[in-house]
């Protein structure tokens, strides 16, 4: 897996974090083993009964909603706004505590 691969599958699993709750319980279970428990399509597909195809579409089009979630509400980049100015203010806090 590449660099950007690692990238868009962290980027996805944050995204579940906030939106998963707004995808069909369907969508929201075959991300979750795929993004987070790795599985591949072909094992994913064996152990829910259904086709490589069928499991292909759902992680398609559940990244493409929470994807859109994203760009309609951007709770994520919000979320990373703030954890970085979090950091930048704990950063400063230890420069003054020496």
């Amino acid at each position: 897996m590449d660099a950007l691969q690692i990238e868009r599958r962290a980027t996805l699993a944050l995204l579940l974090d906030f939106y998963g709750p707004l995808l069909t319980e369907r969508q929201r279970d075959v991300l979750a083993l795929h993004i987070e428990q790795d599985l591949s399509y072909g094992e994913i597909s064996g152990q829910l009964g259904i086709s490589r195809q069928g499991v292909h579409d759902l992680v398609r089009r559940g990244a493409e909603a929470l994807e859109d979630y994203e760009r309609r509400l951007g709770l994520a980049a919000r979320f990373e706004r703030q954890r970085r100015a979090l950091a930048e203010v704990r950063r400063l806090l230890r420069e003054f505590d020496v």
